[in-house]
């Protein structure tokens, strides 16, 4: 007992330890609480003479818990507000449109490097992630803000940070930030973007001119601070500096300054007209903008190198010379390099092949249905027959007729095994009043002898409904026949082919030609995301998709009938043609037997209506295959009454089991990234996070 008793205290003391170790593993600790602050933000900004503007970010987080990675968004001019500010110059509008990244730091000081786009992978949870010494680069636009994303993720992994801290450098120059005016210049910068979810402890502006400035004439902005901040002055007031602690969630730093007429220049902007519509665009060797389109504003004046390129194309150099406050437009067009042409008549002469494989394909399943899918013996006179031909069944009758096996053949034959004398149809349970039906009718089929000497087909239906029972009803065959019915169809299909009306058994060929058109379409939606990387496909990928489309079309007609089995469809057609017109035809043949025998049929060809008026006046009494509780009979009754039993045996063969299940998913969600839109006017701003 001692022993089993040491035994078991082991083996609890393993559980704690393994469940330890588990909820200590990457994925637990990951999901353990986390948090962060930023301890500070520390913003510099060197106001340039010539209007640009150099500004340099230190963004100091604390971390506890699981981190990976450091999110930037800044904020760009979208075109919709540049418009805005053109028509309406009074309006203050500093801002940029694009910028110029100029180095990324991390807490050590090493320089970081942009991550090629072939560097650049995804994790479990779709995010993007690179090797720590690189930093990526997205751009953003939602149609109502455009974002330049910086994310730095430096450990794919996570750091278990125990209110540790991390930091980075951003240093970025900017164009086109003033804002001028009649009698002074402004500086309207959001120094401190307010798209947070964590408090700042300390942030703290600097602002380098490049001469003396009022500080009378600055003012701040803090959502809900008013002047609680502080602001100190050096080097003959051009340098101002502003601290405020404590930024609470999305509260920002929006700085407005007044600068003397004259201390910067006015910038010139360039208004582009490109082709293509999206370059990228170096000036004067050093300043690089990824996919200009309209606009470059806040340029400063002077002679400058302009080198427009996009991959493909042969590089332009111009040389541009800018008047303070002045825009030009220029117009820039790019040649495709010889290696870029090549290319490109390649992928023409693909694709035309490509084209050209469509009217092929076509003339090429048209002689398909030609040899094997039109009819070996073409449609001629038809004569009214006065009998099914070759004494055919009605549900072979039927299939032969649409080459298709369905609900209704089947029901049909039930109702000729009743007129053979096989089973009898008893109605029950109809109620009605004044002409009113209050209670549909049901319907009991009673065996009367065995089904030996019956078709195979028949065998099998009659086998599926009945089993080892004499009598059932219509609601016995719910849940059960539905499964019985794939062999019945199977089984008339090959009797089909036994017979010799067909070569092959029509739902075959079917589902070959339908299984090889889903195939051509798979086979085209695939070549289509290929022709997204190489489009030498495109043309190939439509035509194998509409090659695909036209077979799925015309597969119902791909199932040829036999010489003899074209013979007897044209009996058929005559057969029915009796049946429509049977007053015009032998007059004194139509009797009451005349009516049974063939009503099955009837049914089959949907024009059991019209076959019992013609009988209405000729038909006395109820048939001994039929019972009903019925006071007056007459052929349409009788009629209405099997219609009302095809649908509802219809019905019951065809339902099945009902089935109902749930399904439940999740998905990660983390901080950092965007949310909200941008702080106050001017430029700058944006968001910061961490994931």
């Amino acid at each position: 007992m001692t022993k089993f008793i040491g035994f078991w205290r082991y083996l609890v003391i393993a559980f704690v330890l393994t469940t330890g170790v588990i909820l200590c593993s990457p994925a637990n600790v990951e999901a353990q609480e986390r948090s962060y602050v930023f301890e500070s933000i520390d913003v510099t900004i060197d106001q340039k003479k010539d209007s640009t503007m150099e500004v340099t970010e230190v963004l100091r987080y604390r971390f506890d818990g699981v981190y990976h990675a450091i999110v930037r968004d800044i904020r760009l001019v979208s075109e919709q507000e540049l418009q805005r500010c053109k028509d309406n110059p009074s309006l203050l509008c500093g801002g940029f449109e694009t910028l110029d990244l100029l180095e990324i730091r991390d807490d050590k000081g090493n320089i970081l490097k942009r991550a090629l786009p072939s560097e650049i992978e995804y994790d479990s949870q779709d995010r993007p992630v690179t090797s720590p010494d690189k930093y990526m680069i997205f751009n953003i636009d939602d149609g109502n803000e455009k974002l330049f994303s910086l994310n730095w993720v430096f450990s794919e992994e996570g750091i278990n940070f125990s209110n540790e801290t991390k930091s980075i450098t951003i240093k970025y120059l900017v164009y086109g930030a003033p804002n001028y005016f009649e009698d002074y210049d402004m500086l309207y910068w959001n120094a401190v973007f307010d798209d947070r979810e964590v408090v700042v402890e300390k942030a703290r502006v600097t602002i380098n001119y490049p001469g003396p400035v009022d500080t009378s004439s600055m003012s701040m902005f803090v959502p809900g601070h008013g002047d609680d901040y502080q602001v100190e002055t050096a080097n003959n007031n051009s340098r101002v500096i502003i601290t405020k602690d404590n930024l609470l969630p999305g509260e920002g730093m929006t700085i407005l300054q007044e600068m003397p007429k004259g201390m910067i220049e006015e910038y010139a902007t360039l208004n582009l007209k490109l082709n293509p519509e999206e370059q990228n665009l170096i000036i004067d060797d050093s300043t690089n903008f990824e996919g200009v389109r309209e606009r470059i504003s806040g340029i400063p004046s002077g002679e400058h190198k302009l080198v427009f390129s996009q991959s493909g194309r042969i590089s332009k150099e111009i040389m541009v010379n800018l008047e303070p406050g002045e825009t030009k437009n220029l117009e820039v067009k790019l040649e495709y390099t010889t290696e870029e042409q090549i290319k490109i008549v390649l992928i023409i002469l693909a694709n035309v092949f490509g084209f050209l494989i469509l009217p092929l394909g076509i003339l090429r399943i048209y002689k398909l249905w030609k040899s094997k899918g039109r009819d070996l013996v073409d449609k001629k006179v038809i004569i009214p027959e006065y009998n099914p031909p070759d004494e055919i069944r009605p549900y072979l009758l039927g299939s032969l007729k649409d080459e298709m096996v369905d609900i209704k053949d089947i029901t049909s034959s039930i109702i000729d095994l009743a007129y053979r004398g096989y089973i009898k149809i008893k109605e029950f349970g109809a109620k009605e009043v004044l002409g009113i039906k209050l209670k549909k009718a049901d319907f009991e089929l009673i065996k009367l002898k065995e089904f030996t000497d019956l078709s195979e087909p028949e065998k099998e239906l009659m086998d599926a409904m009945f089993g080892t029972k004499d009598r059932i009803t219509t609601n016995d065959l719910k849940n059960k026949f539905y499964t019985r019915l794939p062999r019945i169809k199977k089984k008339i299909y090959e009797e089909l082919v036994t017979v010799k009306y067909f070569d092959e058994k029509p739902d075959s060929v079917r589902t070959k030609f339908i299984g090889i058109g889903f195939l051509l379409i798979i086979i085209g939606v695939g070549l289509i995301v290929a022709s997204s990387i190489l489009p030498v496909f495109l043309g190939l990928a439509m035509s194998f998709g509409i090659l695909g489309i036209v077979l799925l079309i015309i597969s119902k007609h791909m199932p040829s009938k036999t010489e003899l089995g074209s013979k007897i469809f044209h009996k058929v057609l005559g057969f029915k043609m009796y049946m429509e017109t049977a007053e015009k035809y032998r007059v004194q043949n139509l009797t009451p037997e005349t009516f049974e025998k063939f009503l099955p049929y009837a049914i089959v060809f949907g024009i059991e209506k019209q076959w019992a008026e013609k009988f209405k006046d000729i038909y006395k009494g109820t048939p001994d295959w039929y019972e009903g509780d019925i006071s007056t009979f007459n052929t349409i009754y009788l009629v209405n009454s099997l219609s009302t039993f095809n649908t509802t045996t219809a019905s019951a063969m065809t339902v099945s089991p009902s089935s109902s299940g749930t399904a439940s998913g999740g998905g990660w969600s983390g901080g950092g990234g965007i949310s909200g839109g941008f702080s106050g006017g001017g430029g700058g701003g944006g968001g910061g996070g961490a994931w």
